[in-house]
């Protein structure tokens, strides 16, 4: 039996690749298998190609044996090295319904041409005429225009039977593409069928006359679809711009043609430091809902970041969100809705989930969403002209009210001006606070309270809950306190009408101070209990015997002046 040649055979239908023995003469066209059919007896390591597929009398020949040729492919079906085919001037005819040629790259078939020079190979496209003769149709050609190595230039052409002969109507070579005898005038010409028209590239329309693509000046005659696929249309500007004008709104469309909510956009790329092209800003479209009639979109704008396409400003149909800061050069106007009480502009701070700090009103009105501090930095904050007055007016809720923090480190107010309802303070008056309690307040009307969240008593300008003391002189006629009240020479205090005391008040004298307790009622005479303190002074009334004394505490020694 001779050797097998050195030829790698096409994988054709009917390999038995797992055999566990020797194929026999029942191996034949019944199951399947045919000339040139490969069989691997895996548990011997041996290969046999089939010669004969006759039923009954099949015969198989082993690779290798006989001449003591060599194994040209594993078990496997992979070569065992690089195999030549020296066909000398003959051809290599697969007889096949079809002939597949597969491979793991990108190349799976490479034709090359061992001869230097420029003339190329190619591929041929035959058939049978109706003559029954192997007749060339088609062929595709490679031309090496320039074989300078290092700065090789090739073509493709394309070249079919026209009339009998071949000849080329294609070239695309590297510095142009080229059209070969195309049709001069525009008649009979199919709607995708081009032909030239002086030296300009027109198609033909169905109905049998030519469609220009565009006028001499450039000019569109109509609507026109570039189908590029999954490539890239560069335009090339060669250090100038490129142009798109229109005398419509709308110079530049960009569709997306599949449904969904993704959308489109533009990239503007530039080459960075290593000379590799890079996307530094995007502008992208956002189909939000798709709905038809109800459609909604977004405009996203994008930049390079670090290296990274982050989206900086994001324009949806309920929002605009800027997701870095903004420097204005001028003036920013902000229009709300019309309706009254509306968010006009809102601040949240930076968390990951954004608090909302103030919210700005179409009325002219502030939210605030947080306890908030103005820190003046030694600065001074001055409102003025409010009502024709000038100051600073601030308006509390009938609950509530607003207060001043002066000094103090916690939240709590030092003077707050309270509501009509406030639990701790009189309605609509002035109060001061220390810690948690109100210690003054002054009414609308003039009166004044002294003491914890006490109330002014009716009639009375001063109400005082437990005692008063001044170092100077106590006149309680005319007034200070009061309505429309003036000082009085050599007074520290005036009450304009009457002052109340809820229990004493003194008097620092140069010897000692003397405290006035009002008046005070006992089942007994004037006594210690009633008058504990040196120089306490007041009106006493026995409830057992109804007398009322004038009563004096002198160092421990009551002494009393009976007024009734």
């Amino acid at each position: 039996m001779s050797a097998t040649p050195n030829i790698d055979p096409l994988k054709i239908k009917g390999n038995k690749l797992d055999a566990i023995q020797a194929p026999g003469v029942s191996d034949d066209s019944s199951q399947n298998y045919s000339v040139g059919s490969k069989w691997v007896d895996v548990t011997n390591d041996k290969v046999y190609f089939c010669t004969d597929a006759t039923v009954g009398a099949a015969t198989w020949s082993e690779v290798g044996s006989g001449g003591g040729g060599n194994t040209i492919y594993t078990a496997d079906d992979s070569l065992t090295g690089n195999r030549t085919v020296d066909l000398d001037n003959n051809k290599l005819t697969f007889d096949a319904g079809q002939t597949y040629i597969e491979s793991g790259s990108f190349n799976p078939l490479v034709i090359n041409r061992k001869g230097s020079g420029t003339q190329g190979n190619g591929i041929d496209f035959n058939a049978y005429n109706s003559s029954n003769a192997e007749t060339n149709f088609a062929r595709v050609i490679q031309v090496a225009t320039d074989n300078t190595a290092g700065s090789e230039d090739g073509g493709l052409w394309f070249r079919v039977s026209d009339g009998g002969s071949v000849s080329t109507k294609m070239e695309i070579n590297s510095n142009a593409i080229k059209f070969n005898d195309l049709q001069s005038v525009d008649t009979g010409l199919a709607s995708n069928e081009m032909w030239s028209d002086n030296g300009f590239l027109r198609v033909g329309s169905a109905i049998g006359n030519g469609i220009t693509l565009y006028e001499t000046d450039g000019t569109l005659t109509e609507d026109r679809t570039v189908n590029i696929g999954n490539n890239k249309l560069n335009l090339l500007a060669l250090g100038g711009s490129t142009e798109i004008k229109s005398n419509g709104v709308n110079p530049l469309v960009i569709s997306r043609n599949l449904t969904g909510t993704q959308g489109v956009g533009v990239d503007f790329n530039a080459k960075n430091s290593s000379n590799i092209q890079h996307n530094f800003a995007r502008v992208i479209q956002v189909a939000t809902s798709n709905t038809a009639g109800s459609e909604d979109g977004g405009l996203w704008l994008r930049v390079s970041d670090n290296g990274n396409i982050t989206t900086k400003v994001q324009i949806d149909v309920d929002n605009t969100e800027i997701k870095n800061k903004a420097i204005l050069e001028s003036t920013l106007d902000v229009y709300g809705t019309g309706t009254t009480g509306n968010s006009l502009l809102s601040l949240y701070d930076g968390q990951a989930t954004p608090v909302k700090l103030w919210d700005f009103l179409d009325n002219g009105n502030v939210n605030l969403g947080v306890n908030s501090v103005i820190n003046q930095d030694s600065n001074v904050l001055e409102f003025s002209n409010i009502s024709g007055i000038g100051g600073l007016k601030f308006t509390g809720t009938s609950n509530n009210g607003v207060g001043l923090n002066l000094a103090n480190s916690t939240n709590k107010f030092d003077f707050v001006v309270a509501g009509s309802s406030n639990t701790n303070i009189g309605t609509g008056s002035l109060g001061l606070q220390t810690g948690n309690t109100w210690k003054v307040q002054i009414t609308q009307t003039g009166k004044v309270s002294i003491g914890s969240n006490f109330e002014p008593i009716s009639g009375y300008d001063l109400s005082v809950e437990g005692g008063i003391r001044t170092n100077g002189q106590l006149r309680a006629i005319t007034s200070l306190v009061g309505n429309n009240a003036t000082a009085i020479a050599g007074y520290d205090l005036v009450v304009h009408n009457k002052a109340s005391f809820g229990n004493e008040f003194a008097i620092v004298s140069p010897a000692g101070t003397m405290q006035f307790n009002g008046y005070r009622a006992q089942a007994a005479v004037p006594n210690t209990a009633t008058f504990p303190n040196d120089k306490d002074l007041g009106i006493h009334e026995n409830t057992s015997t109804g007398v009322i004394s004038l009563a004096y505490n002198n160092n421990g020694t009551i002494v009393s002046v009976q007024l009734t």
